[in-house]
């Protein structure tokens, strides 16, 4: 997608910000993902920190009308930056590209609660009592993470760079919102 021409370095700031949103909404599969890797615990932690502050602001908003909050935050983004064409091209379309990816996210997570899939994380010990259902959930939820992840670094590479990420389908659902 590179007939839009370079993001300037503050939209490559502002940019990068709504990436924060898919990650936290990504973060409850890390239970399920460090399962499958177990050194991951200590790769989470800086990008739990990275999300902290949307997770906060989502859980702003959930104090104030519970259920809804991460709901609040994508109508706040999507009134306020994306449908707003004084704000460059460049910030609109990566905020509404990390719209998408969080609620790919926030969908799939939706329809494994309802199946009760368990999104905390086990300790290893019982892993060796675990059965064939529990390694399934442990390897969806980590394919769901990895996915996400990569998805989400894949965009930040680009968006660091100042160019735009092409991810199939989202990108091109992404660009027909900000024409």
């Amino acid at each position: 997608m590179a007939w839009r021409g370079e993001g300037k370095i503050v939209d490559r700031f502002w940019s990068v910000l709504p990436y924060m949103m898919p990650l936290g909404d990504a973060l409850p599969f890390v239970g399920a993902a460090a399962k499958v890797v177990p050194g991951l615990k200590f790769v989470v932690v800086p990008l739990y920190y990275l999300a902290l502050p949307y997770m906060l602001v989502e859980g702003m908003f959930a104090s104030a009308i519970p259920m809804l909050g991460s709901f609040l935050v994508f109508l706040l983004l999507f009134a306020v930056v994306v449908r707003n064409p004084r704000i460059p091209h460049f910030i609109r379309f990566n905020t509404i590209q990390a719209i998408i990816i969080g609620i790919a996210i926030a969908l799939l997570s939706a329809v494994l609660q309802v199946i009760e899939f368990p999104f905390s994380l086990v300790p290893e010990g019982l892993l060796a009592n675990a059965s064939p259902l529990d390694y399934g959930f442990a390897v969806l939820g980590g394919t769901i993470f990895f996915v996400a992840l990569g998805s989400i670094c894949y965009s930040l590479f680009y968006v660091v760079q100042g160019k735009y990420a092409d991810i199939p389908y989202i990108s091109e659902a992404s660009y027909s919102q900000v024409r």
